[in-house]
């Protein structure tokens, strides 16, 4: 059991979900570190774990002594997915999760366990980019007492332990409620009064008048530096307060003149304000450096010292063209309490009506009560609400993450009021040079700005005046345009006049794009289809949450209606970088650290402003703006990419169309494997571990893998590089060939039949690895067939003799045969020579062609297919050699099916009707057949000519060709799936007819898979769990 926290306190009724094993509030911390296959889920670790080792030191942590544990503690927690072992050497990135997140919340219609799982899949997703992960819980102060900075630092100090011992450590992901650092700056300033209104020391002093101006001010309500900069002197800075501090604002005489601003200088100030300012737990930067020497009636006597102190670098960041602290981490939130709120839900009118209709929208409400519809009152705090954004943001961001926006268009968008959206487009474009033309709406009204909301683009720019809750546009349009626009019924009530009407309304909203605005296109769904967003906002404290100066993080009244929050999570962001002051200036090499690899993140193009301002020599001597880049900070998910795209997928029926059940993207992780579309071939699926999930050979020029999902992640379950050995066989990608996958042994696990210039060999997967069931070189007898590796031809698998194995056909100069894995060999069932008869077929090895291979009679053996110009037959095993089920000429007539070898096409063979006994399907420039074996011929089951509508699939044999055959839709059934230049179909039998299960247009989107006429389909695998089939796919 762990021990509770002393002095624990809560502010107010901040309701929390119930978790009764804490009664503190808790996060996790999920860390993610690139390294190799790892231990299964629950493994035990070694007891020198140095992980290990820094948690226990922090389990619980008192940062100062004072009683008060900043961290209660950190331990491991499990989302039961599989985790590497964590290497000195490992990559790392620490994801935070508060744990009043995954606890239960009373009437949730979403779960821990539905959050969990989106968790689990983001660990996932993070592999992708080449991490592993691990999940440890945390526990972090919030209580009474104004010390968010403090937590802060504990924080960091876990950060820079877990950095001393894993130099490669790359960032934090802080999703939940977390401290945030404030910063405080003061320093020496020369200004020029700028018109003739400004007082100094109660004396009104005129335009071109120079005064020294030495102000403490709020620089940054969230500066994510302080974590980020690991090597800094941020510790000694923090301070607790309230703290006065002086504030100098002082008039310069004429005498002085102009040049006056001089290192050591001793200045008589005849006018001059002096006072003092209070603040409360901030980061002080102190960069100025003067002494009063005295101050009077008569003026004010200091002596100043140019040189800026840098009280929070570390010697090489104060030795920079222009010093600045520089992130050793990359850092970002995804917290959606502050504008996860709701109308109160107890509320009822003179009707015995709430705010909420019965399907969750806004309605009218009448009451004699006056509501106060102000922010603070109004509106509260939505636990289901919050867990609703937060599985929402995890969805989109899967989606993005594996290629589900690459259908869109790859541009960007920029939107401005009063500053240039053009500009801002040139600032986003240099992240690549294969962006479209860019969309830009300049001088926009709010309802300009919605409408370039609704236009797709991937990376944007927002640049307005700008507080801490809205952006400002004109005002200049319609409201029933602007209503129309965001979808309808807003989340905004306005009073109708002297009525006791309060209707949802967005009168009076004037150019404010705030959580209105954001929540109301949110919740009608205006922005579902058009893509997910990494977003820059240009304007004034749009990051800063308010209230940060007088109200501790844990406040209920902390950061409600947060501007740039509402941005990303509302309007389809991903990531969101923004600043937390007022200012006007632009992160400048942001796009190019952003672009400047194919798997550069966005918490580069954070760090790349900071770089850039580094090398500017301008800036050393713009003592205020010098260090602008403090106020910069990043929401959302640092570790995306510009821009990503599929490269491995499994979709499925759902629905009448297809979407995907699984999707990896190309050139990313699958564990250990770095998958290419353009470098890997699938050369095969089936189940090979016997766990009902479906696994995938890929082959590269560096060896062969096989990987696996298990329903929320990829997994490599074994890689080999070129040239293992695997038991007796040395696989080599240059000259194997995967010729079969099948069920050898009986085990009810797959298997691999392999070939090569050396010979055959039966790969089977055990819990060491791959190794050879069978390996036997060319010229090896079979009985007495002789296997020659030039001449001998695998032509498919079945079970010829129904004892629950799988066969193998081969033909060959020794003629045809039928052999079965038995002793590490492979025993005949049949050979039978070149030229022998079965019945009344003649078998000719150059003549014939193997057209398939499947139960036709129902008998549990399987059958084999032949065809030639002669005609076609069917012939099963029977004793030593093979018997004839059908054959039957050239000419022949199959019900109403004139059988043609010179132009019918063999499509596919399946049980389409779930008799127990497969049928056949053919194409001919007439149309389609599908034929069953009556008797000893053939009859039709269904003959439909050419443009015929099966539901909604037009047949075209010309331009149709049926690649696939299985149960898709998991009746039991196997079904047809089609390609043609348009898209894919899957068609089911129904009666003497087909039908359209689902179909898909190329250059469409099958849920996060955007299928093209190019995509590769390489198999059909199945689901399990009573599912349909689903479709292998690589781009």
């Amino acid at each position: 059991m762990r021990r509770k926290r002393l002095f624990f306190e809560r502010i107010g009724p901040c309701p929390r979900p119930t978790r009764p094993r804490w009664g503190v509030c808790c996060c996790l911390w999920l860390l993610a570190i690139a390294g190799p296959l790892g231990l299964g889920p629950g493994a035990a670790r070694a007891a020198d774990d140095v992980f290990q080792n820094i948690l226990t030191r922090f389990s619980p942590y008192d940062l100062d002594g004072d009683g008060i544990w900043e961290i209660d503690f950190l331990e491991r927690l499990s989302l039961g997915t599989v985790r590497p072992a964590v290497a000195a050497d490992s990559r790392l990135v620490v994801v935070v999760v508060e744990s009043r997140l995954v606890g239960t919340i009373p009437g949730s219609p979403l779960s821990a366990a539905d959050l969990q799982r989106r968790l689990a899949r983001f660990e996932s997703d993070l592999r992708a980019e080449g991490y592993a992960t691990e999940v440890v819980e945390a526990s972090i102060y919030a209580g009474l007492r104004h010390q968010d900075g403090r937590s802060v630092l504990a924080l960091r100090e876990f950060l820079r332990s877990v950095k001393a011992s894993f130099p490669n450590f790359r960032g934090v992901v802080l999703v939940g409620s977390f401290p945030e650092p404030m910063l405080v700056r003061r320093w020496l300033w020369p200004r020029v009064t700028e018109d003739g209104s400004m007082q100094i020391g109660g004396v009104t002093v005129p335009a071109g008048t120079h005064y020294l101006r030495i102000v403490p001010e709020i620089v940054s309500e969230r500066s994510d530096l302080v974590l980020a900069d690991l090597d800094g002197r941020w510790e000694t800075l923090y301070q607790m307060g309230p703290m006065d501090l002086e504030s100098v604002v002082a008039r310069i005489p004429a005498s002085a003149g102009t040049d006056w601003y001089r290192d050591g200088r001793t200045l008589d100030c005849p006018n001059y304000d002096r006072t003092n300012l209070s603040f409360q737990d901030f980061f002080w930067i102190r960069d100025d450096n003067y002494t009063v020497l005295s101050a009077g009636a008569g003026g004010l006597r200091i002596q100043i010292h140019t040189a800026q102190r840098h009280p929070e670098m570390n010697a090489a960041d104060k030795a920079l063209t222009n010093p600045l602290a520089r992130p050793d981490l990359f850092v970002s939130r995804i917290n959606p309490l502050h504008i996860a709120v709701n109308p109160d839900p107890a509320f009822r009118d003179d009707a015995g009506r709430g705010y909420l209709a019965a399907d969750g929208k806004p309605q009218a409400v009448t009451t004699t009560r006056t509501i106060d519809l102000s922010v603070g009152t109004f509106w509260k705090r939505d636990e289901k609400l919050e867990r609703k954004i937060l599985v929402d943001y995890f969805d989109r961001n899967h989606a993005c993450r594996v290629g589900g926006d690459s259908h869109l268009p790859f541009r960007t968008a920029a939107v401005g009021r009063d500053f240039s959206a053009a500009g801002f487009n040139d600032m986003l474009r240099r992240a690549s040079a294969e962006f479209a033309p860019s969309i830009a709406a300049e001088n926009a009204s709010l309802l300009s700005y919605v409408n370039w909301l609704t236009q797709s683009a991937g990376y944007r720019g927002i640049i307005a005046h700008s507080n801490s809750r809205n952006s400002g546009f004109g005002s200049g349009y319609a409201r029933s345009d602007l209503e129309t626009a965001v979808g309808g019924r807003p989340w905004r009530w306005k009073k109708q006049g002297a009525t006791n009407v309060y209707e949802p309304s967005l009168a009076d909203q004037g150019g404010a794009a705030d959580l209105y605005v954001h929540r109301t296109l949110w919740e009608n769904g205006v922005l579902r289809d058009k893509g997910n967003r990494l977003y820059i906002h240009g304007g004034c404290q749009v990051n800063s949450p308010d209230g940060a100066a007088t109200r501790p993080y844990s406040h209920d009244d902390y950061g409600t209606f947060q501007n740039a929050e509402g941005v990303l999570f509302y309007l389809n962001g991903l990531a969101l970088c923004a600043r937390a002051k007022v200012f006007y200036d632009l992160p400048r090499g942001f796009s190019e650290a952003l672009g400047r690899t194919e798997r550069s993140c966005f918490g580069e193009g954070w760090k790349g402003y900071f770089e850039e301002e580094a090398k500017d020599a301008a800036l050393p001597a713009l003592v205020a703006d010098n260090k602008r880049c403090y106020t910069w900070s990043v929401l959302g998910d640092w570790t995306l990419r510009l821009r990503y795209a599929n490269g491995l997928g499994i979709i499925t029926l759902a629905g009448g169309s297809l979407a995907d059940h699984a999707v990896h993207p190309n050139n990313a992780w699958i564990d250990g494997w770095d998958f290419s579309a353009a470098l890997n071939k699938v050369e095969g699926a089936g189940d090979f571990n016997g766990d009902g999930k479906p696994d995938i050979i890929l082959t590269s020029a560096w060896g062969m893998g096989i990987v696996s999902h298990d329903g929320t992640a990829w997994r490599v379950l074994v890689a080999y590089p070129k040239n293992t050995l695997l038991g007796a066989w040395r696989y080599n990608p240059d000259d194997n060939v995967i010729a079969a996958v099948a069920d050898f042994d009986g085990d009810r696990k797959d298997d691999i039949l392999v070939t090569s210039p050396w010979g055959i060999g039966i790969l089977k997967l055990q819990s060491s690895g791959l190794t050879a069931s069978l390996a036997k070189a060319g010229g090896t007898l079979f009985g007495s067939w002789r296997y020659e590796v030039k001449t001998c031809l695998v032509h498919g698998t079945g079970d010829f003799n129904a004892d629950g194995k799988k066969d193998i056909l081969m033909s060959g100069p020794s003629g045809l045969g039928v052999f079965t894995l038995q002793s590490a060999t492979l025993a005949p069932l049949v050979v039978q020579p070149d030229g022998a008869w079965f019945g009344g077929w003649h078998y000719s090895r150059s003549g014939d062609v193997v057209a398939g291979i499947a139960d036709f009679n129902g008998d549990g053996k399987a059958d084999v297919l032949l065809s030639s110009s002669w005609g076609i037959g069917i012939v099963t095993v029977q004793g030593t050699t093979l018997a004839p089920l059908v054959v039957q000429p050239a000419g022949a007539w199959f019900g109403t099916w004139r059988y043609n070898p010179a132009d019918n096409v063999m499509e596919g063979i399946g049980d389409l009707n779930a008799d127990g006994r497969a049928e056949l399907v053919l194409s001919s420039p007439w149309g389609i057949a599908v034929l069953k074996v009556q008797g000893t011929t053939l009859t039709t089951v269904l003959s439909r000519p050419k443009d015929t509508w099966f539901g909604a699939w037009r047949y075209d044999p010309g331009a149709n060709t049926v690649i696939q055959v299985a149960d898709f839709n998991g009746d039991g059934k196997d079904d047809l799936l089609l390609s043609s230049p348009w898209g894919l179909g899957v068609l089911t039998l129904t009666g003497d007819t087909l039908t359209s299960l689902g179909t898909a247009a190329y250059g469409s989107p099958a849920g996060n898979w955007y299928l093209k006429a190019t995509d590769r389909v390489c198999g059909a695998v199945a689901l399990g769990g009573g599912r349909g089939a689903g479709i292998v796919l690589e781009k």
